[in-house]
């Protein structure tokens, strides 16, 4: 490297997983608040002004709407839906729906707080 260092422009290193199937999102073009620590897996849709708080982690295929904040270790498993202006608080566990579940997929609306488990979430919405 010092031999060449007039012909090196850039250099990036990478290091984010070991052979993984599915990569980390690239969150340059997410008009949203993404605090460090928070994992989000590739193909996740994030709306304008969201915020995901660190140790957050979300799985391939989730949605989560604009205004919306996912608390400080929040898990949304894989295709789990959160629209619009909700807060899932901190801790909780939203169900996905991938592989035999994904006609299962959880879909939040409103203001949802502090939800426990996807079991939960579910009567939740349902009422």
């Amino acid at each position: 490297l010092e031999q060449n260092r007039e012909k090196i422009l850039a250099q990036q290193v990478e290091n984010e997983a070991r052979n993984s199937a599915i990569p980390l999102l690239d969150k340059k073009e997410i008009h949203a608040r993404i605090e460090p620590g928070a994992i989000i897996r590739e193909q996740v849709q994030i709306g304008d002004n969201a915020v995901i708080m660190m140790g957050a982690i979300i799985n391939i295929g989730a949605v989560i709407g604009a205004g919306t904040m996912i608390d400080m270790g929040a898990v949304l498993g894989g295709r789990a839906i959160v629209g619009k202006r909700c807060h899932i608080g901190a801790g909780a566990v939203l169900a996905g729906g991938l592989g035999w579940a994904a006609s299962r997929a959880l879909v939040a609306t409103g203001a949802v707080d502090s939800l426990a488990s996807g079991r939960e979430a579910a009567r939740a919405v349902e009422a």
